[in-house]
């Protein structure tokens, strides 16, 4: 028997957060009825995180801040956003850092969405071995959209922002699925795509979370909220080259079915 009513609302509040990530794609519904039905014969919780491999790569908030104002540091001046930004930054959490719910800074420098992007690029050249960028990433990214499914409010206001998102959402690795339908998913589920913050998120953590992508233990994925190419009909992508030890970014066309890419979305 509840004799705390704050032990109920805990309750509820994770039952709500089991039925957002089937909703998202973060969970399977077969998973989600199995674990219930196990709490309910009384085995209890049968939902294991299933990347908990990865939970020692995850950098805490306060970690995450020190680590991205070096990077920022490192940057060529002209990039560079102000050192002041990271004066203030709230590092309080007691969250449980998990790859389909992983708290991260995310920096949004002043100017066009196609800097934001170089942002992100440097980070991830300044933290991986190598980083390659396929012909056709050079020339679709001349031509940058936000899709209905991003946090257009975001981008429109340069700062560091304190997020939650799902690395592995909108990943089917057994039958494969495409931007466009995780942007139709998402926008049934009113959730918010988040490909671009995902490589800040991953520049954030360990280097070796990144290099642990092989498209079947962890998704490579797409940066499903921005369109590309002249008219808007091309996805970005980024997964890691294993021989090579390098990061690449490249970009195809956002019918493609892949079963080794996931779409992150914010939790």
């Amino acid at each position: 028997m509840i004799t705390n009513i704050n032990d109920l609302y805990s309750l509820i509040a994770r039952q709500n957060e089991v039925i957002k990530r089937v909703k998202n794609g973060g969970l399977s519904i077969e998973a989600a009825l199995s674990g219930t039905q196990g709490i309910l014969d009384g085995n209890y919780p049968l939902i294991q995180d299933k990347f908990a491999q990865f939970a020692h790569l995850l950098r805490s908030l306060e970690e995450q801040a020190i680590e991205l104002r070096r990077l920022n540091k490192q940057m060529p001046k002209k990039m560079q956003v102000p050192d002041s930004w990271f004066d203030n930054l709230d590092t309080v959490s007691d969250h449980i850092q998990l790859i389909e719910d992983l708290e991260f800074f995310f920096i949004v420098p002043p100017g066009t969405l196609k800097k934001v992007v170089e942002y992100q690029l440097k980070l991830m050249e300044l933290t991986q071995p190598g980083i390659w960028l396929f012909s056709d990433f050079e020339e679709d990214t001349k031509n940058l959209s936000l899709d209905s499914t991003a946090d257009a409010e975001m981008y429109a206001k340069p700062g560091i922002y304190r997020l939650r998102i799902n690395l592995v959402s909108y990943w089917d690795p057994k039958n494969g699925s495409s931007v466009d339908k995780a942007r139709e998913q998402a926008t049934a589920a009113g959730v918010k795509l988040a490909g671009l913050p995902a490589v800040g998120a991953y520049a954030a953590q360990k280097p070796e979370l990144y290099q642990s992508q092989d498209g079947e233990n962890l998704p490579y994925f797409d940066i499903a909220d921005l369109r590309s190419g002249d008219d808007g009909s091309r996805a970005l992508y980024s997964g890691w080259r294993r021989n090579d030890r390098e990061a690449y970014f490249g970009s195809y066309g956002s019918d493609r079915v892949d079963r080794r890419y996931a779409r992150p979305s914010f939790v």
